[in-house]
C-alpha cells in the first residue's frame, strides 16, 4: 500500500484491516456513526456503589524530597466519585496533597479509606494501577509499615500480566467495545467525552455538568468541550488545567513556584488541580452512565 501511495488511514480499503487490532482501526475506517457492541452492556453489570477514580503525578529527574530516586513518582491527587444506584446522583470525593512532606502514603490510605466498603472500581487506563503498583514498593523501599493499606494493594493491584485486580479498565471496554467518528480513532477521555455528549440528550447528564458549571454551549447552540469550559486560573499567563502535563506544572507551581509562600496563589493553584480531576472522574460517571442507558434501550 504505501508502494502505491497509499499511506493514510482513509485510503485504505476497511476490509483490508478487519479482525485486526480489536477491530479498531477498521471501525474508524468504515463506522461513520457510532458502533457499541453488544459485549459492552455484559461488561458493564456491575456491583454497586461503583466508584470511578482518577489520579495525579509526577516524574522529576529532581526529586521533589530527600531519598528519592531521579524519576521516582509522587502521586499528589486523587478524586473519586461514586454511585450508589444507576439513578443516583454521583458524590464526589477528593483528596490533594498541600505539604512538603512526602505524600504517597498518605494519598494511599486516604484512598483505601474511601474504597474499603466494597463496589466496583473504575480507573481509565493502567496509570492507577502503576501508580499503586509503585507505592506497594514504596511501602518495602522506605519501611512503611500498614498492614491493612498492605493487604488492600495486594488484592486491588495486577502485578504481572494475567494477575487478578480489583478494578475494571473502563479505557479498555472502550478500547474494546465503543467507537465513535468524533473520537478520530483515540481512546483519551478527552475525546469519548465530547463523543458521549454529541450522542445523549439525558437530563441527569446535564444537570451534573451544569452543577459544577460546566454544562456550556457556544453562540450557535453547540455544547462547549467541559474540558474547554473548565475556568481559566486567575494568574497571569496561567491558562487552565485541562490535561496530565498542565497539571504537574500546576502543582509545581503551587509546592515549589512562587506560589509556595502565597496562600491566595496557592489556593488558585490548588483549586484549578481540583476542578481538573473532577471533571475526569464526572466525566467516567458520564460516559459509563449513557452505556448503561443505551443498555436499557438494547436490552
Amino acid at each position: 500500500m504505501i508502494a502505491g501511495g497509499k499511506v493514510d488511514l482513509s485510503d485504505i480499503n476497511a476490509e483490508a484491516i478487519r479482525d485486526k487490532y480489536n477491530n479498531r482501526a477498521y471501525h474508524q475506517v468504515a463506522s461513520q456513526e457510532e458502533v457499541i457492541l453488544p459485549e459492552l452492556f455484559d461488561a458493564i453489570e456491575l456491583q454497586f456503589p461503583l466508584h470511578f477514580i482518577d489520579f495525579e503525578s509526577s516524574r522529576m529527574a529532581l526529586p521533589y524530597h530527600e531519598g528519592m530516586r531521579p524519576y521516582e513518582q509522587v502521586i499528589f491527587q486523587w478524586s473519586c466519585h461514586t454511585l450508589s444506584s444507576a439513578d443516583a446522583d454521583p458524590v464526589h470525593t477528593e483528596w490533594i496533597n498541600t505539604d512538603e512532606a512526602y505524600p504517597n502514603f498518605r494519598f494511599a490510605e486516604a484512598l483505601l479509606e474511601q474504597l474499603k466498603h466494597g463496589g466496583t472500581v473504575f480507573i481509565w487506563t493502567p496509570f492507577e494501577n502503576t501508580a499503586l503498583r509503585e507505592i506497594y514498593e514504596q511501602m518495602g523501599l522506605y519501611g512503611f509499615k500498614a498492614a491493612d493499606l498492605k493487604a488492600w494493594l495486594e488484592g486491588f493491584v495486577k502485578f504481572h500480566k494475567g494477575d487478578s485486580c480489583g478494578y475494571i479498565d473502563q479505557a479498555d471496554l472502550c478500547n474494546k467495545y465503543y467507537h465513535h467518528p468524533v473520537a478520530k480513532g483515540k481512546y483519551s477521555i478527552k475525546y469519548i467525552l465530547p463523543a458521549v455528549l454529541q450522542e445523549t440528550n439525558s437530563p441527569l447528564i446535564e444537570r451534573w455538568l451544569d452543577n459544577i458549571g460546566l454544562y456550556k454551549k457556544d453562540e450557535a447552540g453547540k455544547l462547549i468541550n467541559p474540558y474547554d469550559a473548565l475556568p481559566e486560573i486567575d494568574i497571569p499567563e496561567a491558562g487552565r488545567v485541562q490535561e496530565g502535563t498542565a497539571a504537574v506544572r500546576a502543582y509545581q507551581e503551587m509546592m515549589y513556584g512562587v506560589a509556595k509562600d502565597d496562600p491566595a496563589l496557592k489556593a488558585k493553584w490548588r483549586q484549578s488541580l481540583l476542578d481538573y480531576c473532577r471533571l475526569d472522574t464526572l466525566a467516567m460517571v458520564i460516559i459509563w452512565r449513557y452505556w448503561w442507558e443505551r443498555k436499557s434501550i438494547n436490552s
